[in-house]
C-alpha cells in the first residue's frame, strides 16, 4: 500500500511538471505568432531657419532641447468594408543627453536638403495590435510640461480607454502655463514643437506609419514650431533723435490658453486670458533703431476671410519705464492679414506652419 502511494505521488508530480512546461511553450508561441509588433518612433526637430517654415530659430538664438514628448498613435483595421480604430498615448520624459549632435538633412521631404536638425536617439516604442491596416502618429515635444487633460490609458499597453477620436486628437487644445501662470519667457514658447496635422506628402499625412502591415513598421517624424516668430523693428527718424529715446517696450493681449497644438495656425480669438511680454533692454545702442524677436501663439480675430491677427506694442521714451510712468505710454496695434498673399508669411486656411510675422515701427515724432 505504501509502495502504491509512492508511485501515485510520483505520477502526480510528473503530470504537474509536464503541464507547467506545456503552458510555457504555448505562451511563448502565442506571443511570437499573435501578430503584435513593436514599432520604433524616431523624433527630430529643426535647428536652423528651414526653407519650409520661415521663422524657425537659427543657431545664434540658442536651442533648448525638449525634455517632454506627448505621442498619440491611431491604428485602424478594415474588415468587410468597416474600419475600427484603436488609440494609444504616452507622455515620455526625454533624456537630454540622447539628442544627437547637429545633423544635416540629406533627403527631400519633409525637410529641404541641407537643413540642420537634431534627432532623439532614445528608445521610444509602441506595441501595435495584430489587426492593423493603417496607422498615424501625432507628436509634440517641449522643454517644459504642457498643460492639458491627458487621456486615460491602460497601464500595460498605453491603449486609451476613454472615448476619443482622431479628430479629437487633431483639435487638441493645450495651455502654455507653468504653475498655472503663462510661460515666463518667450523662449519657452519657442521650444515647443509638434506635427502639423494638415501637412501631407503625396496626399498622405506625413505622420503615416510606414509598412503598417509588415513585421517592422517604422516612422521617422520631424516636428515643427508651434509658436510663431514675431520680429519687431523700430526706427526713430534722424530729425527726432534729440526728442525721442526709447526706454521700454511691452507686447499685450497675447494668447496662451486653449491653443491648438496640432493645428497651430487655426486659433481663433485671444480668449478671456491673455498675457504680456516685455521687450528688450534699451541702451544707447538700440534706443533709436533695432530689432527684437518674440515667440507668440498667433490667432485670428474671427474665422473669416477678412480676418487678421492683432498684436499691440506699448512704448516708453526718454527714461520713462512701465513702473515710473504707468499711463500715457504710446500704443500701436498691428493687424497682420489672416489670408495668404504673395508678399507675406501669414495665417489662414491652407497655411500649415506657424508663420513669421513682422512689425515695423517708424517713429517720426514724440510718442507722448
Amino acid at each position: 500500500m505504501n509502495t502504491m502511494f509512492r508511485h501515485t505521488g510520483m505520477l502526480l508530480i510528473v503530470a504537474i511538471t509536464a503541464t507547467i512546461f506545456t503552458a510555457c511553450i504555448n505562451e511563448d508561441t502565442d506571443a511570437y505568432n499573435d501578430g503584435r509588433v513593436t514599432m520604433p518612433v524616431r523624433l527630430s526637430i529643426p535647428a536652423t531657419n528651414v526653407t519650409r517654415t520661415p521663422g524657425d530659430p537659427g543657431l545664434a538664438e540658442g536651442i533648448n532641447l525638449p525634455l517632454h514628448a506627448y505621442i498619440f498613435v491611431v491604428i485602424g483595421y478594415t474588415s468587410s468594408g468597416s474600419t475600427t480604430y484603436t488609440y494609444y498615448y504616452r507622455h515620455i520624459l526625454l533624456d537630454e543627453s540622447k539628442w544627437s549632435d547637429l545633423l544635416t538633412w540629406n533627403g527631400t521631404e519633409p525637410q529641404s536638403f541641407g537643413d540642420a536638425y537634431y534627432e532623439y536617439r532614445g528608445n521610444i516604442t509602441f506595441t501595435l495590435p495584430a489587426q492593423r491596416t493603417e496607422g498615424r502618429v501625432y507628436a509634440a515635444v517641449s522643454c517644459k510640461p504642457i498643460a492639458f487633460t491627458e487621456p486615460t490609458t491602460d497601464p500595460e499597453d498605453f491603449h486609451i480607454t476613454s472615448s476619443i477620436t482622431e479628430e479629437d486628437i487633431k483639435k487638441l487644445k493645450v495651455d502654455f502655463t507653468e504653475g498655472g501662470n503663462p510661460y515666463s519667457a518667450n523662449t519657452d514658447l519657442r521650444d515647443v514643437y509638434s506635427t502639423p496635422s494638415d501637412y501631407t506628402i503625396s496626399g498622405n499625412y506625413y505622420g503615416t506609419i510606414n509598412d503598417i502591415s509588415e513585421r517592422v513598421p517604422n516612422l521617422d517624424l520631424h516636428l515643427y514650431h508651434v509658436a510663431a516668430r514675431l520680429d519687431i523693428l523700430w526706427n526713430v527718424t534722424e530729425d527726432q533723435q534729440t526728442n525721442v529715446k526709447l526706454s521700454d517696450m511691452r507686447l499685450t493681449g497675447l494668447k496662451y490658453k486653449d491653443c491648438y497644438i496640432f493645428q497651430p495656425t487655426m486659433n481663433v480669438g485671444a480668449g478671456t486670458s491673455t498675457h504680456t511680454l516685455d521687450g528688450p533692454v534699451f541702451d544707447p545702442g538700440n534706443q533709436w533703431y533695432g530689432r527684437h524677436c518674440f515667440y507668440i501663439i498667433p490667432y485670428r480675430v474671427t474665422d473669416a476671410a477678412e480676418s487678421y491677427y492683432p498684436f499691440t506694442v506699448e512704448l516708453w521714451q526718454n527714461g520713462d519705464t512701465k513702473t515710473s510712468k504707468t499711463t500715457g505710454y504710446y500704443e500701436r496695434e498691428f493687424r497682420i492679414a489672416a489670408q495668404p498673399s504673395s508678399t507675406n508669411h501669414l495665417l489662414g486656411t491652407g497655411t500649415i506652419f506657424s508663420p513669421w510675422l513682422r512689425g515695423e515701427l517708424k517713429i517720426t515724432g514724440t510718442l507722448y
